[in-house]
């Protein structure tokens, strides 16, 4: 399902900090990638089953933040429901 960009021995990898780089701009990146990776995991769901999804239903911690839910629902182009 979708495509593995691991690296086995690798633990982290950022590109592009600088002097000016500062830990929000960490956290919202790590935020964001999630939310990347979420999309791709549901396009291959889609792919797969040949089915279009029309929701989306969210729970956990990080349906508590609101940048995650409104970069995942941008991306997935679906609505978010929280549960």
């Amino acid at each position: 399902m979708g495509k593995c960009v691991c690296v086995d021995v690798l633990i982290g990898f950022a590109v592009g900090i600088t002097a000016y780089t500062k830990r929000g701009h960490i956290a919202r990146a790590t935020l964001e990638a999630t939310c990347f990776q979420t999309k791709a995991i549901l396009e291959a769901m889609q792919k797969d089953s040949g089915r279009t999804l029309t929701e989306l239903a969210v729970d956990g911690g990080m349906s508590n933040s609101d940048l995650t839910m409104q970069v995942s629902g941008l991306q997935s182009r679906n609505p978010a429901h929280l549960r």
